[in-house]
């Protein structure tokens, strides 16, 4: 999430990113927002969601076709990592 900046937070529910300008030439204008949603007692559950609005012409297709299998792997990953994180500091 290194070319993401935090543009809200809501303590213990939810935080909104957007790319910086390097990031947004690259891949569009992408905004991600993670949800913390508790399940009981000692169980939550994480949402993220991801909008993205790919920039135009052949680069747009490009990376709405190619990046979006990347980014599934690397999401899945991400959500591993703060799913070992959040469970060892339990």
């Amino acid at each position: 999430m290194g070319i993401f900046s935090l543009v809200d937070f809501a303590e213990n529910r939810q935080s909104r990113m957007k790319p910086g300008t390097s990031a947004f030439r690259t891949f569009g204008d992408i905004a991600g927002s993670y949800m913390v949603v508790a399940k009981g007692a000692n169980n939550s559950r994480l949402l993220v969601k991801l909008m993205v609005q790919y920039p135009p012409g052949p680069k747009g297709w490009f990376v709405k076709t190619f990046l979006l299998w990347d980014d599934l792997v690397m999401m899945r990953r991400q959500l591993l990592n703060l799913k070992q994180l959040a469970e060892a500091s339990q």
